[in-house]
């Protein structure tokens, strides 16, 4: 064979590893979606075939329901930009914490050491934590329990005003005062005010920062960019496979944890999830008929449904609370399963038997939205007029627009659907495969 077939045939090799190479690439994404689709669809049939009425195992209508929902279910979970955002998030949140107390000594006191940068940054984040700590003991007291959104702008609130205090007012005097006590020389007595402001502006920056990620998380419905753009991509399954879902993802994580339900850890992990997937139920139901471009009827009507389903998820929850054996643990699934056989082939309950809110609750309901905010925003509006305010102050307008500006976004975002607080999101809201 002469030197130029044989470069020919290399070259055409070569050309056909580098398109192989490109194709599994670009197909990657889906070749390791659908390996853990047919896990979860394998998974979930077991359930089904365990756990049914039915000897011969679930019907053709389940089969296909759970199938079409274990692949969707699988590229939306390895969605291949999930990691990406994740990277980035994870990168901002290190910038932010990093940033913070660089940005403040840079701006406030520039003369301070890179020691004294770090302890400063290590002061304000736990400090920070401590309050956090301090305000979430807060919540369980009306009236921040009753508009949990009124906790963190009060907690802004006092952040900006103590920065204030250590920068402006009469901490700045206080300080002075203690540190000439102490016969420091003039450059020890400048740098400790130069590291008590930055302290004092790192803490007002880093509950700024937690308090607007909290909005956000809010207003997104505690979902992370990743989900959101994923939902966006992959749009959404229709309203029955969105409960069904649901309950598959429970039923396979009460499954799991049956034979260990008499241990404290194991409930607690039960009840967490069946909390976080009800909630994400519902609110994923509102957003398919939003999507779908359905009307305000159409809204109410398959939200009513969701809540009944809802309901019943709140009944198996309290059953597993005290349930103690694995058989009254497989009831519940037995109950669990029965829902998702009736969804599969279509069969909604009637929700027009439902019982309906009544005055009492939608007053109350309407009271606990619009009441803090008015409050917040008369305070906000009369704060100068209050005894003990230096209406001439600089901050005194400042405060105000604060007090204005929260009760406006307390007004706005007190009705979302959801329970707030960066402590109980780490601790309920956190999603564990384990529970897919």
């Amino acid at each position: 064979m002469s030197t130029t077939v044989q470069r020919e045939d290399l070259e055409q090799g070569l050309r056909g590893l580098a398109l192989d190479v490109q194709s599994r690439i670009r197909h990657w994404p889906t070749i390791r979606a659908l390996a853990y689709a047919r896990g979860l669809n394998r998974s979930w049939l077991d359930i089904a075939s365990r756990y049914g009425s039915s000897i011969d195992g679930p019907d053709d209508s389940t089969v296909l329901a759970i199938r079409r929902i274990a692949t969707y279910s699988a590229f939306h979970d390895y969605w291949i930009l999930r990691d990406v955002l994740a990277v980035v998030g994870a990168g901002l949140v290190t910038f932010a914490l990093i940033g913070i107390p660089l940005l403040t000594t840079s701006l406030l006191s520039p003369q301070l050491s890179a020691g004294d940068v770090a302890g400063v940054g290590f002061m304000a984040f736990v400090l920070w934590l401590a309050a956090t700590v301090m305000f979430g003991l807060l919540a369980h007291i009306p009236p921040f329990s009753i508009a949990p959104l009124l906790r963190h702008m009060t907690e802004i609130g006092l952040a900006v005003f103590f920065t204030w205090w250590v920068l402006r007012g009469a901490g700045n005097e206080m300080l002075a005062s203690i540190l000439d006590q102490e016969n420091l020389k003039a450059d020890q007595k400048a740098h400790a005010l130069a590291v008590a402001h930055s302290l004092a502006a790192s803490i007002a920056l880093y509950v700024g920062a937690a308090t607007t990620i909290e909005m956000i998380w809010r207003l997104s419905g505690y979902r992370s960019p990743a989900e959101l753009i994923s939902r966006r991509v992959y749009g959404y399954l229709p309203p029955p496979y969105i409960i069904v879902q649901a309950y598959l993802r429970l039923m396979w994580h009460i499954h799991r944890n049956r034979a260990a339900l008499r241990k404290r850890s194991a409930k607690k992990r039960v009840v967490i999830a069946m909390r976080f997937h009800r909630a994400e139920m519902v609110l994923d139901v509102d957003r398919c008929i939003r999507s779908y471009g359905g009307s305000r009827g159409d809204r109410d009507l398959y939200r009513t449904r969701a809540n009944i389903f809802c309901s019943r998820l709140a009944a198996h929850e309290r059953a597993l609370l005290d349930a103690i054996a694995p058989r009254e643990a497989d009831a519940v699934l037995q109950e669990m399963l029965s829902d998702v056989e009736k969804l599969c082939t279509g069969n909604w309950p009637d929700a027009d038997d439902q019982p309906r809110a009544s005055l009492l609750n939608r007053v109350a309901a309407f009271t606990r939205r619009v009441v803090p905010a008015m409050a917040l925003g008369l305070l906000g509006l009369f704060y100068h007029k209050l005894p003990m305010v230096d209406s001439d102050a600089a901050g005194t307008g400042a405060i105000q627009a604060a007090l204005v500006t929260g009760a406006f976004a307390l007004l706005v975002a007190s009705d979302v659907n959801v329970e707030g607080g960066l402590a109980s999101i780490f601790r309920r809201r956190g999603r564990d495969r384990g529970e897919a």
